[in-house]
């Protein structure tokens, strides 16, 4: 089993945000091991899972799975929020007095559709984590 310690100098050796790095800081001030424990917690208290993922997995094995289990829900995030953009230009174009409601229902929209990626990034990036940086991929 491998054992891969994330701290703050490693965060900051990767260029994470200085939000990013406070919230970490917050929860593990000495550093952690990755766990799956650890990643669902990480996830918990608003660490970016998909930086994340960007970052730590460095086999092209690792990235190309987490590439492509999430891909569904990035496709349908992209296509939501075309679709949610498209509304909002046409509400404008047609009733100007109608184009803060139509911004907000676009934003809802693309908050609630958001919310479904992330929480499909968050489960690639644990059980992939769990595969890849606990089993060493065996």
């Amino acid at each position: 089993m491998a054992e891969t310690f994330v701290d703050t100098t490693w965060l900051v050796s990767k260029s994470a945000c200085d939000a990013q790095i406070a919230l970490f800081e917050k929860e593990w001030p000495a550093g952690v091991l990755v766990t799956e424990a650890n990643l669902r917690r990480a996830n918990e208290i608003g660490i970016n899972l998909h930086w994340f993922a960007r970052v730590i997995f460095t086999d092209p094995k690792a990235m190309g799975e987490f590439q492509a289990a999430i891909k569904p829900y990035m496709d349908t995030r992209d296509a939501s929020m075309n679709l949610a953009k498209a509304s909002y230009l046409t509400a404008k174009a047609t009733d100007p007095t109608k184009t803060e409601e139509a911004a907000i229902a676009m934003l809802a929209s693309v908050q609630a559709d958001a919310g479904v990626v992330d929480a499909a990034v968050a489960e690639s990036v644990i059980s992939l984590g769990v595969k890849y940086l606990l089993w060493d991929g065996k």
